[in-house]
């Protein structure tokens, strides 16, 4: 009896888990991303301060507004291509993800370079 119990508790469980599943090849990712201030969401986005190099910015968010993130600065195109692919894949079979939200190098941030 226990054991049905258990499998209709983590029914419910594994539902809320859908949305975070890959996006298939051909599908459009979805037009509104998970916001990075909700706790456990993860995420990942670009900067671009103009001088040829990339900044890769990740993080889990703590529910503040502006969660703080690990910076790895200095990349070029390639290296940060190759680690982008590695993070995300990280992303998605980590648990502490409850939402990802993602932006590639095509959709980089301009910032100054300081």
């Amino acid at each position: 009896m226990s054991r049905i119990a258990l499998v209709l508790a983590l029914i419910p469980l594994a539902a809320c888990q859908m949305d975070n599943l890959p996006q298939l090849p051909g599908m459009a990712p979805p037009a509104n991303l998970p916001d990075m201030s909700v706790p456990g969401t993860c995420f990942m986005f670009v900067e671009d301060p103009g001088d040829g190099t990339f900044t890769l910015v990740q993080g889990i968010s703590d529910g503040s507004e502006v969660p703080v993130g690990t910076r790895a600065r200095g990349l070029s195109a390639a290296e940060l291509d190759a680690r982008w692919e590695k993070e995300r894949a990280i992303m998605q079979v980590n648990p502490e993800c409850l939402a990802i939200s993602v932006r590639d190098r095509t959709q980089a941030r301009e910032v100054s370079a300081s």
